[in-house]
């Protein structure tokens, strides 16, 4: 019978880094905890040492809300290159749902620039090139910021790419070589960073006038209505609505004009903004605003969702337990970041969770997840090894995933973790 290991690490703990005494947002001294996460590691430090996984340094994650201004976030902060190191694993375009939402944002984008124009294109934190492709096979001027060696992917693919940091220095930098841009893209950048206000500086420089500014971030409330606590690790430095981003960017003179609720990453918003008055304001902007003014209180939902999480996380770990009570196998389903900050919540470890596993080509197979000794396997071997259960860390696409693998001849059971926790079977 396999004994189950459900203990947390006290090891490893860092004190480095900084603990933020006042708002990210607004500055005042008024920010309340929310919940304890835990001590976490950096969720996208996968390696292919095991002895350096396990101990990996762990991190507080305190989750915060300022009561002045709304804003959640995180109150430790980690160096942006440390976050973001060189050999940063994770690929945008190795998920289809990331695929679709970019072909999604080019399609829309053709309503507001005319991209026969040549138009420069700036894709903030440009990862793999995903996104930059299109316009690039549209005749766009097409231009990525990445500071990770990911970039070398995009490169390849014929991307043009600044293998930087962005700020106001490389703003200038773009503005003398290639001139202003008619759209910039921030996506799942400005929850992100530390210092949010150098990235906004830049774009202030590099916009054009009459230019476009599109922004997308995991929304605050598809978060707390999803008991999303695996997104809660110390890539993700604020947690935003509408509102409080919106505020936060009108302070550098745009508008919102246009608003979307996405699927991307467990529920997301996209925001279009330009400088006031250039673009018409459509109807989203003010149903968005009136939506989250009909939620009520945030801290009141952030207080509910803290105890919804102690109950789902215990309610879990009681499937857990019984399943590997009769010697039970149990595969975990997607090596992304969520699934190392929720293994480390959870607190197991192999051989509770057998193994992860990832697509085939993912940069990630035969590492280790951060903090674990669980291993990361090509997607495949569920197929050979038949277990008789995966866990589904992806959760947010668990049809999608459960259809797949199902169809492609898995015949064991899924654990689904949240929102509510439950198993599922193909003849459920």
């Amino acid at each position: 019978m396999s004994s189950l290991n459900l203990g947390l690490w006290a090891h490893n703990l860092t004190t480095d880094g900084k603990h933020i005494p006042n708002c990210q947002g607004c500055g005042a001294n008024s920010l309340k905890l929310i919940m304890n996460v835990g001590d976490i590691p950096m969720v996208n430090g996968f390696t292919s040492d095991a002895h350096a996984a396990v101990n990996s340094t762990r991190f507080p994650a305190d989750w915060l809300i300022c009561s002045n201004c709304d804003l959640v976030q995180l109150g430790f902060l980690l160096d942006q290159q440390m976050v973001f190191p060189p050999n940063y694993s994770y690929t945008s375009g190795s998920t289809q749902l990331k695929l679709d939402n970019f072909r999604d944002l080019f399609d829309n984008s053709k309503s507001l620039i005319d991209l026969t124009a040549q138009p420069l294109i700036v894709d903030l934190g440009a990862n793999d090139g995903s996104l930059l492709k299109h316009y690039s096979k549209a005749g766009c001027r097409a231009l990525g910021v990445e500071p990770t060696n990911i970039a070398e992917k995009a490169i390849k693919a014929g991307i043009a790419i600044l293998k930087e940091f962005f700020d106001a220095r490389c703003a200038r930098k773009i503005v003398k070589h290639h001139g202003h841009a008619d759209i910039i893209f921030a996506n799942n950048l400005l929850a992100h960073i530390p210092q949010v206000n150098e990235v906004l500086d830049g774009v202030e420089i590099l916009l054009k006038p009459t230019g476009i500014l599109i922004v997308e971030v995991q929304y605050l409330f598809d978060l707390i209505d999803n008991l999303g606590v695996d997104s809660i690790f110390h890539e993700h430095n604020r947690y935003y609505s509408l509102t409080t981003l919106s505020k936060q960017l009108s302070e550098y003179g745009f508008e919102l004009f246009r608003a979307k609720q996405i699927r991307s990453g467990g529920g997301s918003i996209r925001l279009y903004l330009a400088r006031p008055g250039v673009q018409p304001i459509h109807p989203s902007v003010d149903e968005f605003r009136e939506l989250e003014k009909a939620r009520g209180s945030v801290i009141d939902q952030l207080n509910v969702f803290a105890r919804q999480v102690e109950k789902a996380k215990g309610l879990l770990i009681s499937h857990i337990h019984q399943i590997r009570n009769t010697s039970a196998k149990i595969f975990g389903i997607g090596a992304a970041p969520r699934t190392a900050a929720l293994i480390n919540f959870l607190g197991i470890d192999h051989p509770t969770i057998d193994c992860v596993l990832e697509v085939p080509n993912s940069l990630k197979i035969g590492c280790y997840v951060p903090g674990t000794r669980i291993p990361v396997i090509v997607e495949d071997y569920i197929f050979e090894q038949q277990p008789d259960y995966a866990i589904m860390f992806s959760w947010h696409i668990s049809d999608y995933l459960s259809k797949k693998l199902w169809n492609s001849g898995y015949k064991g059971k899924f654990i689904i973790p949240f929102p509510r926790p439950e198993i599922i079977s193909r003849e459920s």
